[in-house]
């Protein structure tokens, strides 16, 4: 037999996956369930029965997720939204990164061309090596 906080730390990791809980919220209904099982234990129930009638007066999780959803559902996806954006900045910068990279070796080419530096000499006999 699990001990009572077990079973509320067991009971708050399930609903701590569901995005639309915040973790205010899982305080608050850890605070109810407390409550309830305080009443049911007096009523002479024992921990684990006591547990399993609050948890199930509060709900399951899904039921919980979609009823808090209509209540955080704006910052459900301010949080989307973040992400998305930090990760588009994330891409910009490393393209930034990557292509300033390319462009530096694209220009030191250029240079080396324009300089005469790096060019291959023509093989003995070709048109430039006659023209001399």
């Amino acid at each position: 037999m699990s001990s009572l906080t077990d079973l509320i730390k067991q009971w708050r990791k399930g609903l701590s996956r569901e995005e639309s809980l915040q973790s205010d919220d899982l305080a608050e209904l850890e605070q109810h369930l407390r409550n309830s099982v305080t009443e049911l234990r007096r009523s002479g129930l024992n921990d684990e029965e006591a547990f399993l009638v609050a948890s199930s007066r509060l709900g399951n999780a899904a039921a919980l997720e979609m009823e808090f959803r209509k209540v955080n559902g704006g910052r459900v996806w301010q949080r989307r939204i973040f992400w998305m954006l930090a990760g588009y900045v994330g891409l910009l910068i490393f393209g930034k990164l990557i292509g300033g990279v390319g462009s530096v070796q694209r220009d030191r080419a250029k240079r080396s061309a324009e300089t005469g530096f790096g060019r291959r000499f023509a093989p003995l006999g070709s048109a430039d090596t006659r023209a001399g």
